[in-house]
């Protein structure tokens, strides 16, 4: 198995495969990340002033209204800008894809659950007997991370994105080791598919080394 502290080239190229789109092809030297506590540390100020009832990830309307949106996709520009990374791209219309269909198969407790949705803004909804209910979303461990509010067992909410809307790079062999999941500009609470992309742990590795 390939050591995990390898140097790569950075022209070596990695696929981004968002489902139903084309593939968008990205060098390691695109993504890799430079003064990592400097980008956190602006991601935080972008954030700082926004309560935190009013962030994206704890909004359960069924629409989002034009005014997120755009606030989302601000703070998202802007922390693709402060890690140094181009190629920023959104949907502006929230498109929802099947999770799971009847999780009480995995989790006898979720019973009440039909189908779990979730969106290419990040979002998770579930499918009752009594309607359509989005679910918010909490950064409970303080990593910066969301994971579903009083619904421990579900993965973090960036895998479930992952899982649902984009497909693995089959390039990148088993050599590299296991599958993880890289958030492009360094920030975890933007979870939609167009910041996200899997690598294999020796790459995934790679970009974040200094």
């Amino acid at each position: 198995m390939e050591d995990s502290n390898v140097e790569f080239s950075g022209e070596r190229i990695v696929l981004q495969k968002i489902k139903d789109k084309a593939e968008k092809p990205f060098r390691l030297s695109e993504l890799k990340l430079k003064n990592i506590k400097s980008i956190n540390e602006r991601k935080n100020d972008l954030y700082k002033n926004i309560k935190e009832s009013e962030r994206i990830y704890q909004n359960q309307e069924m629409i989002l209204s034009k005014k997120t949106k755009e606030e989302y996709t601000e703070i998202a520009k802007k922390c693709y800008e402060n890690a140094g990374i181009e190629k920023f791209s959104y949907n502006e219309v929230e498109e929802w894809k099947t999770y799971m269909e009847n999780p009480s198969n995995w989790r006898a407790q979720y019973k009440e659950i039909k189908k779990v949705e979730v969106s290419n803004w990040g979002r998770v909804r579930f499918k009752k007997a009594s309607g359509i209910h989005i679910q918010k979303q909490v950064d409970k461990k303080n990593n910066g991370y969301l994971e579903l509010d009083g619904y421990p067992s579900f993965p973090v909410v960036y895998k479930m994105v992952a899982e649902t809307w984009l497909s693995k790079d089959e390039h990148q062999d088993a050599t590299l080791r296991e599958w993880h999941v890289h958030h492009i500009s360094n920030n975890g609470y933007d979870q939609r598919p167009e910041n996200l992309i899997w690598l294999r742990s020796s790459l995934h590795k790679f970009i974040h080394s200094n």
